[in-house]
């Protein structure tokens, strides 16, 4: 059988678990996997960000222009991640027929949500929605074209995004609970927050951006459910895959 990478990443709203759910699904596929699956591998490539992500909207001094240049930083240690990280593992499945499921802790999506909060007009910083919005759309069709000349072009394809739906309530309660320093800010700050994030995620997924996702209702739920569903979907990927491989073969 010819190798292969399948790749994933976990996206919930920012601060809302991510972290926890994506080391429960990497935690099955390490105990899990090998008896499920005979013959493939797993590779948890953690955040390719480090630190980048760990700020909300406290740091107010820095303004909505700064967004394209945030998104550029996130970009550099992406692709620094990818040429030094992943470019391998692609080479090694492909070089040595190795099966290789590749988990992330957030990928292109979540430095694209980082960078365009930026431009959300929150507490004293109150711009216009005009300009919010001309800055989201010039750093949004700025990381459509990275990811097409830098990934797509070479070959790279984005990873199926695992992302989580719950009310806006059950958003905050557990972004407070991993972040308890963002209780400080206004709830309307917050809340702010929330919807940038859905309204960015829901254009990333666009049949014509190329990207994809599994969504999952959250709400409600425990994350190990969570990370339970997650891990059966990614088994369903592998069977899909093999049974698509044998299909071709024949």
């Amino acid at each position: 059988m010819p190798g292969t990478v399948l790749s994933s990443s976990i996206f919930t709203p920012r601060y809302a678990g991510q972290s926890t759910i994506a080391e429960l699904v990497a935690y099955r596929l390490k105990t899990d996997l090998s008896s499920r699956h005979p013959g493939w591998e797993y590779r948890f490539l953690g955040n390719p960000f480090g630190t980048l992500l760990n700020r909300l909207l406290i740091e107010r001094e820095i303004q909505a222009d700064f967004a394209p240049a945030e998104l550029l930083q996130g970009w550099s240690s992406m692709y620094s991640f990818v040429l030094s990280t992943l470019g391998p593992l692609l080479h090694e499945a492909k070089a040595d027929s190795k099966r290789t499921i590749v988990l992330f802790d957030g990928f292109g999506l979540d430095n694209l949500v980082h960078a365009t909060s930026l431009a959300i007009p929150s507490g004293d910083y109150m711009i216009s929605q005009e300009i919010s919005d001309e800055v989201i759309k010039k750093t949004t069709e700025l990381h459509h074209m990275l990811v097409d000349k830098l990934f797509k072009q070479e070959g790279v394809k984005p990873p199926l995004y695992y992302r989580l739906f719950a009310k806006p309530e059950q958003i905050d309660a557990w972004m407070i609970k991993d972040r308890p320093e963002i209780g400080r800010l206004s709830e309307d700050c917050r809340r702010r927050f929330i919807k940038h994030q859905e309204k960015i995620a829901d254009s990333y997924f666009l049949a014509e951006t190329g990207q994809t996702s599994y969504d999952i209702e959250a709400n409600a739920r425990r994350l190990e459910e969570i990370a339970d569903e997650i891990f059966e979907h990614i088994c369903s990927r592998i069977v899909e895959y093999e049974r698509s491989l044998a299909l071709t073969c024949a």
